[in-house]
């Protein structure tokens, strides 16, 4: 499939998960220029669920031209990335249903599916880990990769307020989000050459 900016949304039931990948279906964003930019979803079974107590379920949106196959390289620009960020918070802000996560990121959906998300977390903190975004961009889009802000890769994560108080670190680099959850802000800076 090749790399993918995704957003991904974990549920703890599969019939949440369900209906707002339904909102997904055939939904264009609009962007600035008016171009429209297509989305498309799945729900999956996060691939550890046979060793959880509670199951999750992962609502997976993928953006047309966000990735290694019919690339849109605009859509790596100023401001469209930012306004496709954008819409995806915007979304969260405004659901009804409750999540346990949500992540917009290279990949984020998949990392949802694969990994214990607390542990990974603190783990991505104490390793002050950068985003391998903005390696795979360039490799992507072939634009120098000095021409993008990065970020570390889990900043922008929203989770909510039972898993905010499961975090035994961290948690003031947390902000509220909405009621009962809370992100981790976006700090962006310009690599190095």
């Amino acid at each position: 499939m090749g790399w993918f900016y995704s957003f991904g949304i974990v549920f703890n039931n599969n019939t949440d998960a369900e209906l707002l990948c339904n909102d997904f279906k055939n939904k264009k964003i609009v962007l600035s220029n008016h171009d429209e930019v297509s989305l498309d979803s799945d729900v999956a079974e996060h691939e550890d669920n046979e060793t959880f107590e509670e199951k999750l379920y992962i609502l997976r949106v993928f953006i047309e031209g966000l990735g290694t196959s019919n690339t849109n390289f605009k859509l790596y620009e100023n401001p469209y990335f930012y306004e496709i960020r954008d819409f995806f918070y915007d979304y969260l802000k405004k659901i009804n249903i409750d999540f346990e996560f949500a992540h917009y990121e290279l990949e984020a959906a998949d990392m949802l599916m694969g990994s214990e998300i607390l542990e990974y977390i603190i783990y991505l903190f104490e390793s002050n880990y950068k985003s391998y975004g903005v390696r795979s961009l360039e490799i992507i889009s072939e634009i120098d990769k000095t021409k993008f802000l990065s970020k570390r890769y889990i900043d922008g994560m929203v989770i909510s307020l039972n898993n905010f108080n499961k975090l035994e670190k961290f948690k003031d680099e947390f902000q509220p989000f909405k009621e009962n959850y809370f992100w981790l802000p976006i700090k962006e800076f310009k690599l190095s050459n």
